[in-house]
């Protein structure tokens, strides 16, 4: 007896969902660039340093515009236990984020196609 491996039916997909809602408004992309790095400021001898850290705190991303959930989708790095902001971070998230955002609403907007118009009907006779 031999055993036919049966293929599973391909999914149908969706049309007109691409880059859209269902109200209409277009999905944030992700902007363009690498991801900056987050800095932590630590104690080191007598005074203190900035160093990597291993990522944003909930209030720097807050101050520079990027939602949580955003953030956490486009992997960002967030580091949940941080309480501390750093002006250098909420700067860095800015200009990655914000400046990008504001580069995406000046540049042309692609033209929608128009609708499709059916032909006229036959009449009968």
């Amino acid at each position: 007896m031999s055993v036919r491996s049966r293929a599973k039916p391909r999914a149908k997909k969706k049309e007109g969902t691409e880059g859209s809602t269902k109200a209409g408004k277009p999905r944030p992309t992700r902007p363009s660039g690498r991801i900056p790095g987050a800095l932590v400021s630590a104690r080191h001898g007598t005074g203190t340093i900035n160093r990597d850290g291993k990522g944003f705190s909930m209030r720097e991303l807050a101050e520079g515009g990027l939602p949580l959930g955003l953030a956490l989708k486009w992997q960002v790095p967030v580091d949940l236990r941080r309480r501390s902001t750093i002006q250098a971070n909420v700067a860095a998230i800015k200009k990655w984020y914000v400046a990008s955002k504001k580069a995406e609403a000046a540049a042309p907007q692609k033209a929608q196609p128009a609708p499709r118009k059916r032909a006229p009907r036959k009449k009968e006779t």
